[in-house]
């Protein structure tokens, strides 16, 4: 940790304090006799995220303050610098991390074999959505530049474009759910919005 947590001056709150520190701030505490250390990665008035590094590695947690409940008392950083309430929260992201490395962990023999059929399923999926893109962009290019010569009507363009959203989206969120059902059969497990690929690459390493 830094020998003392500087202040940075005229500290932008829409920035990541982080950035702007020389040296990472670590955070470590005990959980039931193991010590855990890990850092920050990001931190903002209202939001953090902890890293773990030890006993496991690539791992995260972290809090976010709604913006009703900004008052001075529960923000992560106050004038440039990090608060102790968000040094003691971090502890407890750390100990959170921890708890969901070492579920990941125990279970990673069954997880990888599930992953190792997902891999495939979604390799078909990622092949048809790459190929997709392509065929979209090339022709909402042709449909613009009709619409813009007035050959085609708007309504014809437009509705394209949405067909195509549409489709890009359906693609995308079928191969989210084939990576989410890896966790079936474990209820008791809580797959974070955004943590998928951390979550997957860290089956893979430890398998």
């Amino acid at each position: 940790m830094l020998s003392s947590i500087p202040r940075v001056p005229n500290y932008n709150p829409r920035t990541n304090l982080c950035d702007h520190l020389p040296e990472p701030i670590h955070v470590s505490c005990t959980h039931e006799g193991l010590g855990l250390k890990g850092h920050f990665v990001y931190i903002n008035p209202s939001d953090f995220t902890v890293l773990l590094d030890s006993p496991y590695g690539g791992i995260v947690a972290g809090s976010h303050v709604p913006y009703f409940a900004m008052l001075t008392q529960n923000r992560n950083v106050i004038d440039g610098v990090i608060t102790e309430k968000c040094l003691k929260a971090g502890e407890s992201a750390l100990v959170a991390a921890y708890k969901e490395a070492d579920f990941l962990f125990l279970h990673k023999d069954v997880l990888h074999k599930k992953l190792l059929v997902t891999d495939r399923e979604v390799a078909v999926i990622q092949r048809k959505l790459e190929s997709l893109r392509i065929e979209y962009s090339n022709e909402k290019q042709r449909l613009k530049a009709l619409f813009k010569s007035e050959e085609i009507p708007e309504s014809e363009y437009t509705s394209y474009i949405k067909k195509g959203k549409n489709h890009i989206d359906e693609l995308t969120s079928a191969i989210a759910s084939i990576r989410i059902n890896v966790f079936s059969g474990f209820p008791d497990y809580n797959l974070h919005y955004g943590h998928e690929d951390q979550v997957l690459e860290f089956i893979r390493k430890h398998a």
